[in-house]
């Protein structure tokens, strides 16, 4: 795992440097290793990315960070929750040689069905759904405000494509029915008797 705190004085020569408010004056050293640990994933990427597209079979990738560096005021936290807990992310395919889902907000667990999509895949009526759920509403995540007390309660927001928060009753009344589908489906396979399990996992044939 590349880049991953603790941030201590660990490369030799840093070619950064850095100004701002956003972070505390006794964090310098770490926000510049931070950086300097950016530029060298970057580069590592750029390899990866040539290695793949020398290979002679279609290959999809999913890259992105699961959080941002927690480098930040507190302050900042309490009145930015959602944009310091996006990341950057892309989906590639060697096979069309181009990023595609970069620049669209989306939740994580959407990532499989963006990949097989991505790959022009036949896939399952689960992530048939999954790809509706992905296309139709806006991203959803647990409220990064309160993660405490949300770890426990689960409460769940939407979130636009300008990183503001979009509430329940916004939704079209179709928008709705989706996400009641979705929360339906979720529950049986993870908490329920599983009367789903069968059509989520049939198989597609290619004939």
């Amino acid at each position: 795992m590349q880049n991953h705190m603790p941030y201590t004085n660990y490369y030799k020569d840093k070619k950064f440097k850095i100004s701002g408010s956003a972070f505390d004056s006794a964090n310098t050293d770490s926000v510049q290793t931070y950086i300097q640990g950016v530029n060298h994933t970057d580069k590592a990427l750029k390899e990866f990315i040539k290695k793949l597209n020398k290979i002679n079979k279609p290959i999809t990738v999913v890259w992105y960070g699961d959080h941002l560096a927690s480098l930040y005021k507190s302050s900042l936290m309490d009145k930015y929750p959602i944009q310091l807990h996006e990341t950057d992310y892309f989906v590639y395919n060697n096979q069309k040689s181009k990023n595609v889902y970069s620049n669209r907000i989306v939740s994580p667990y959407s990532f499989p069905a963006l990949a097989l999509d991505t790959s022009n895949s036949k896939v399952t009526p689960f992530y048939a759904l999954i790809t509706r759920v992905a296309d139709n509403l806006p991203a959803m995540t647990i409220n990064p405000a309160t993660t405490e007390a949300n770890s426990t309660n689960g409460s769940n927001v939407f979130v636009g494509q300008n990183s503001e928060i979009i509430k329940y009753s916004a939704l079209s009344k179709q928008q709705k029915k989706l996400y009641h589908d979705y929360q339906l489906i979720q529950y049986d396979l993870v908490a329920g008797n599983q009367y789903s399990a069968k059509w989520a996992e049939q198989k597609i044939s290619d004939k």
